[in-house]
């Protein structure tokens, strides 16, 4: 099973980013070491960083309330993100 269609973690940067996150703005300061640890800090992790965190990026809205605003514009007139295709050679 192949976990990334990317061939290293310098060409997937938003989930190495969001794991950085993860490990040093929360799971490490709030002191989670074990496997069962991280499954009670779950849900607290999911609730700060979906509803409470702001992200520059998304004009300082949370994840949460940008995608309830993305939900108002209708789909033929949001903005569509390319994708890189990482096998094609330039």
């Amino acid at each position: 099973m192949q976990i990334s269609r990317a061939e290293n973690c310098m060409q997937n940067g938003s989930s190495e980013q969001f794991h950085g996150i993860i490990k040093n703005m929360y799971f490490e300061p709030w002191g989670v070491v074990t496997y069962q640890e991280m499954q009670l800090a779950k849900p607290r992790f999911l609730h700060l960083n979906n509803y409470e965190r702001s992200i520059a990026q998304l004009g300082n809205m949370s994840p949460g309330t940008f995608e309830n605003e993305l939900k108002k514009i209708p789909l033929e007139l949001r903005i569509k993100k390319q994708l890189h295709d990482f096998k094609k050679q330039n």
